[in-house]
Order: C-alpha cells, then structure tokens, then sequence
C-alpha cells in the first residue's frame, strides 16, 4: 500500500514536468532545417557588424555571461566529439583498420 501511494505520489509530481519537458524539448533539440540557415546566417552577419561596431560593450554583466557560457558549453561539445571521434583523449589510436600507417 505504501508502495502504491509512493509510485501515485511520484507520477503526480513528475506527469507535468516531464510534459513541459517533453514540449521544449521538441522545439529546441531538433536538428534544423533547410529554411533555418537564411535566418542563421543573417544571425551570424549581424552578430559580426555588431561586433564590429563594438556593441558587445553595451550589454549587461547577466547578458555576457550568458553569451560566455553559451560558447564554453558550444566548445565543450566540440572537444568532447573530438573525444569520440577518435576514440582516445589524447592523440589518434592505431587501432587496426582504422589508421592508414603511410610507409611507418
């Protein structure tokens, strides 16, 4: 009975929040479309005038590092698919099959 009122407990608390989960998540972590990269690229060749005219100097303290984290994290997924793309930290293993040795 305790069992029963703790999995009843449990759903009640996490239904909505998995819902609202479940709603953003189809939004932001889908791959974009063809109809995306007009609009991304006059994203990025504003973000390059303003940058330009140095109006990177007029955002708040909370917005930088906003910004600042959002390039660590973009960085991080960078290096970490390095990591699984080679299959080793450091350097590229030699694992045979995968590694052409040109006259080694």
């Amino acid at each position: 009975q305790k069992a029963t009122q703790l999995v009843q407990a449990t759903s009640t608390f996490a239904l909505p929040r998995l819902q609202t989960f479940y709603r953003f998540a189809k939004v932001e972590m889908r791959p974009p479309s063809v109809s995306d990269f007009p609009k991304a690229s006059g994203e990025f060749s504003a973000m390059l005038k303003n940058f330009a005219s140095r109006k990177y100097m007029d955002l708040t303290t909370k917005e930088a590092f906003v910004n600042a984290a959002v390039g660590v994290e973009i960085a991080l997924w960078f290096f970490a698919g390095e990591v699984v793309g080679r299959r080793c930290i450091i350097g590229y293993s030699r694992i045979p099959g995968t590694f052409h040795n040109a006259g080694l």
